[in-house]
């Protein structure tokens, strides 16, 4: 996780990385919206997120210098060995989430574990499909927002000075991208 993503996170609710965006989804789901407010609104959540931090990196240095030994043989395991590990880990996850098979983690742990795998056969990040699925509730909350603001007229919000200068450079932006990508 880059911890200078967090920063913007919390205090933007927008997410800089995969592992941040995961981060931004599990604190919504315990109903902390990330945002400007949360600094004022829930300061000694935040100074506990840092000091944790802290603390982790701490004791990451700590197994880092100590178990490296330990470690090295991790990295000439077979990915298809070490994958299905992973996967029995996550499902023993979701299960203990429960005690229960058919509760919801389970199928979601299995169907996105699969979508994710076909993502990664055909070239496709996921990371991308990770941000969707953390900024898809937030969007949408903000969009019924600033519908409800405009009367439901939605030429206002794309017409606004504000609402252009973010939304040309996005679209210029993601032309060029494509643009790039097609020609490489």
């Amino acid at each position: 996780m880059v911890v200078g993503a967090l920063v913007p996170a919390l205090a933007l609710g927008v997410p800089g990385s995969g592992a941040i965006a995961v981060l931004l989804g599990v604190l919504i789901s315990k109903n902390i919206v990330p945002g400007p407010t949360l600094f004022t609104e829930s300061g000694p959540l935040v100074l506990a997120i840092f000091v944790g931090l802290i603390v982790c990196n701490m004791f990451l240095l700590g197994c880092g210098i100590f178990g490296i030994r330990c470690f090295v043989p991790i990295v000439t395991v077979p990915r298809r060995i070490l994958g299905p590990f992973v996967m029995l880990m996550l499902v023993i996850g979701a299960y203990a989430y429960d005690n229960d098979i058919t509760h919801s983690a389970m199928v979601m742990v299995m169907v996105l574990g699969a979508v994710a795998f076909w993502m990664d056969r055909f070239g496709f990040s996921t990371i991308p499909a990770i941000l969707c699925f953390v900024m898809g509730p937030i969007i949408e909350n903000n969009l019924n927002r600033a519908l409800v603001v405009t009367q439901g007229d939605f030429l206002a919000l794309v017409t606004r000075p504000i609402t252009l200068t973010i939304l040309i450079p996005a679209v210029v932006t993601a032309v060029l991208a494509y643009r790039s990508s097609a020609r490489g």
